[in-house]
C-alpha cells in the first residue's frame, strides 16, 4: 500500500507543469519573488514520461535512449531565464519570454551533428534559475547547444543562405552556436559548422531576445584548406542595422577575437558583407562566440 500510494502521488505531481512546481521546501520573504522550474520529458505522441521540479532548480534522469521527436519542456515561472544542461550538452543560459522551452529530440540525420552517442543511451536533464550575478557577468551569450532550425527561444542563430537548401545539417547555422570549435575539417561532427553555397549577399544573424551588451566577438572560422578560403573581412551590425565594426579575418585556425571600441547594447548581432578572396572554394563559421552580458 505504502508503495502505491508514493507512485500514486508521483504520478499526480508529474501530471501537468503546473502539479510539477515548486516542491523545494523553505518559505520566502515578500521582496524574493516566487519562483519554479519544472522539467518535462514527453514522448512524441505529448504523453509525459518523467518529469522533476523544484523552486529553484530541477533534474531527471531516463534510463532509455531518447525517440527521435520526443520533446524535453522545461518551464519556468518567475524569471524570463533558465540555464539548461541536457544530454550531455555544455551547459547554456536560455532566455525564454514565455517562460517554456521545448528541445526536440533529432531525427536520425541531424543527429550526426551532435557529439557521438548523444541520443543513444539514457540521459540527465537539469534546469536552474540564474542568479543575477551569472546574468550579469560577461558571458558567451551567443552559446546555445540547443538551438535548431524552428527554435522561437534564445539564442538563436539563423542564415539567409545554407548549403543545398538548409536540407543538410552540417552545414546549418545553428552549428555556429554549439559551443564546438573544432575547424579543420568539414562535415559532421565535430566539423559541423554553418556553410553557406559560394555566393555574395551572406547574412548570417545571432538573435538575442532581448537587449544585451557586447564587447566583442571572437570567430573560428573553417579551416579546411585548401578545401576551404578564408573570408577575408566580414561586417558586423546591431539591431538597428547600425555598423558596429568590420573584422579581419585570416587564415588560420585560431580564435579571431574583434574588440568593440567601446561595448554596444543590442537585441541581436548581424555578419555580412563577408569578403572572400576565391569564390570557387568554400567558407563558413565553425564558431561564433559573442563575449556579452545582461543589463536587467
Amino acid at each position: 500500500m505504502k508503495k502505491f500510494l508514493s507512485l500514486f502521488f508521483a504520478a499526480v505531481m508529474c501530471l501537468t507543469a503546473a502539479g510539477c512546481g515548486g516542491t523545494e521546501g523553505g518559505s520566502s520573504s515578500a521582496e524574493e519573488k516566487e519562483t519554479s522550474v519544472v522539467i518535462q520529458y514527453l514522448a512524441k505522441d505529448g504523453s509525459e514520461l518523467t518529469c522533476g521540479s523544484g523552486r529553484s532548480a530541477a533534474e531527471i534522469s531516463w534510463e532509455s535512449a531518447p525517440t527521435p521527436g520526443d520533446i524535453l519542456r522545461v518551464t519556468v515561472t518567475g524569471s524570463s531565464y533558465v540555464s539548461l544542461e541536457a544530454f550531455g550538452l555544455n551547459k547554456t543560459v536560455l532566455y525564454v519570454a514565455d517562460g517554456q522551452y521545448d528541445f526536440m529530440v533529432p531525427e536520425e540525420t541531424p543527429q550526426r551533428d551532435y557529439p557521438d552517442g548523444t541520443f543513444a543511451k539514457g540521459f540527465t536533464a537539469a534546469a536552474s534559475i540564474p542568479s543575477d550575478e551569472e546574468l550579469m557577468g560577461n558571458r558567451n551569450i551567443a552559446l546555445n547547444p540547443y538551438d535548431y532550425k524552428a527554435n522561437a527561444d534564445f539564442p538563436h542563430a539563423a542564415a539567409n543562405n545554407e548549403y543545398s537548401g538548409g536540407s543538410d545539417p552540417d552545414f546549418l547555422a545553428r552549428n555556429a552556436v554549439d559551443g564546438f570549435t573544432q575547424n579543420t575539417g568539414h562535415g559532421r561532427y565535430p566539423y559541423q559548422s554553418w556553410g553557406p553555397d559560394r555566393k555574395d549577399g551572406l547574412e548570417f544573424r545571432i538573435d538575442f531576445g532581448r537587449e544585451c551588451e557586447i564587447s566583442s566577438v571572437t570567430f573560428y572560422v573553417r579551416a579546411d584548406f585548401p578545401h576551404d578560403v578564408n573570408w577575408t573581412s566580414c561586417d558586423i551590425f546591431d539591431d538597428d542595422g547600425a555598423l558596429i565594426g568590420t573584422a579581419a579575418l585570416d587564415q588560420t585556425a585560431e580564435g579571431q577575437t574583434f574588440t568593440l571600441d567601446s561595448p554596444v547594447v543590442t537585441s541581436s548581432v548581424t555578419f555580412s558583407n563577408m569578403v572572400s578572396p576565391d569564390m570557387g572554394k568554400w567558407s563558413g563559421f565553425t564558431e561564433v562566440i559573442i563575449n556579452g552580458k545582461d543589463i536587467g
